[in-house]
C-alpha cells in the first residue's frame, strides 16, 4: 500500500499479498478487487477508482497512473469456456491479462474483457465493452467498443 490512500467508504481486498497500490490513490465506497491464486492486481500513483467498481484478475490487471476510473465499471482478466460438450460451469477459464496505461479515463459502467491493452490518454465512454484493443489518446465508445476519433 502506498502513502496517502483516501477511502470514501469500505474497500474489500481478496488476495491482498498480490494486490499493490500506489501513492496517492482514491477509492470510492464499495470497491473490490480480487486477485486469484495466480493474479496480481497493480494500481498506479494519484488513479481514482469509482464506486462499486470490481476488479477481478486471475492473471495480471495493471491500472496506470493518474487514471480516472468512474464508478460502476468491471475489469476482469478472464472468461468460460463455451464448448457445448462440457457445463459452462465447469469449463476452465480463458485467461490473458489486462493492461490501463496513464492517463485513461473510463466512462461510468463499462466492462473491460480480458487480454485488452488501452493505450496512455485513451477515453472509454460510458456504458462501453471494451474487447479489443484501444490505441493510446483514441476514445472508443459503444458495444463492442469502436474508436470514434482521437483526442485533439
Amino acid at each position: 500500500m502506498g502513502k496517502n490512500i483516501k477511502f470514501d467508504g469500505f474497500l474489500e481486498i481478496y488476495g491482498g499479498k498480490r494486490v499493490k497500490i500506489g501513492n496517492g490513490v482514491h477509492f470510492g465506497s464499495g470497491v473490490i478487487i480480487a486477485a486469484g491464486i495466480d493474479g496480481e492486481v497493480v494500481i498506479g500513483d494519484n488513479t481514482y477508482i469509482g464506486t462499486h467498481t470490481i476488479i477481478i484478475a486471475n492473471k495480471r490487471i495493471i491500472i496506470g497512473k493518474d487514471c480516472l476510473i468512474s464508478p460502476f465499471n468491471y475489469i476482469i482478466d478472464s472468461n468460460h469456456g463455451t464448448s457445448p460438450r462440457e457445463l459452462i460451469r465447469r469449463q476452465p477459464y480463458d485467461i490473458k491479462p489486462i493492461i490501463i496505461g496513464d492517463d485513461v479515463w473510463v466512462g461510468v459502467g463499462c466492462a473491460i474483457l480480458k487480454g485488452v491493452k488501452i493505450g496512455d490518454g485513451a477515453v472509454i465512454g460510458a456504458g462501453a465493452v471494451v474487447t479489443k484493443d484501444i490505441p493510446p489518446y483514441s476514445i472508443a465508445v459503444g458495444v463492442p467498443a469502436k474508436v470514434i476519433k482521437l483526442r485533439e
